[in-house]
């Protein structure tokens, strides 16, 4: 039982993480409207998808064989 609670007290600064994630996304919502939430997920999703395609390019061009 001890190493299930020590498992579970390990995963509080990941909860914090959410927890803060989360606050910060209400007060997006309560002053700033839904229209900088989507901005910001855009330009997230973006970037995400930039850093994916640039990897995939990267791997590609180092495991070419001819």
């Amino acid at each position: 039982m001890d190493k299930i609670w020590l498992w579970i007290i390990s995963l509080a600064p990941l909860w914090d993480w959410l927890v803060a994630l989360v606050n910060a996304v209400a007060l997006v919502m309560q002053k700033g409207g839904q229209l900088y939430l989507f901005i910001g997920l855009g330009v997230a999703a973006t970037m995400y998808l930039l850093c994916l395609a640039t990897g995939t390019a990267c791997y590609r061009l180092a495991f070419n064989r001819r």
